[in-house]
């Protein structure tokens, strides 16, 4: 093993202790749990993923700051949304828009984020998932697990 490796793989395992933290944080931010817990756990991902992994003392202060801006895409993309549903025209009334069309929409409405987002994004705007994962600062794989809660949300409360 390098000592590239050796160092990389230690920090992870110091980072593992903040992760608690950053989820509080990321909740205190975000006033969601679900999404909290995605922003720590895509903070670890960079740590992982990062060209020059932070120096061992600036360890903490990196991961927060790294929380702390993905906290702020998050608040972006969802206030995003939140304009681009508002700004939608409803359709005319037609035999297409039934019930339960009406009843779906609004439960995407009502799903958390960032799942709202990430379903809105795929499936309202028609975006791919690479373009949504940079649309919402994320990587890929997270907003493939996003639309995919969200769409298992979607399907739980349409149950009901």
């Amino acid at each position: 093993m390098t000592s590239r490796a050796a160092s990389s793989e230690s920090l992870a395992v110091k980072a593992l202790a903040f992760r608690p933290a950053l989820e509080a944080y990321a909740r205190q931010l975000l006033h969601d749990p679900s999404e909290a817990e995605d922003v720590a756990q895509e903070a670890m991902l960079r740590l992982e993923t990062a060209a020059s992994p932070p120096d061992p003392s600036s360890l903490p202060g990196w991961l927060y700051a790294v929380t702390y801006h993905l906290s702020v895409d998050h608040l972006r993309a969802r206030k995003k949304l939140e304009r681009v549903l508002a700004e939608r025209r409803p359709l005319a009334p037609s035999a297409l828009r039934t019930e339960e069309v009406l009843r779906a929409e609004e439960t995407l409405h009502r799903l958390p984020e960032p799942y709202r987002t990430a379903v809105g994004l795929r499936y309202i705007e028609g975006l791919g998932f690479p373009a949504l994962a940079g649309r919402m600062g994320a990587l890929e794989r997270t907003a493939r697990t996003w639309v995919g809660r969200g769409l298992s949300m979607l399907r739980e409360r349409l149950k009901s």
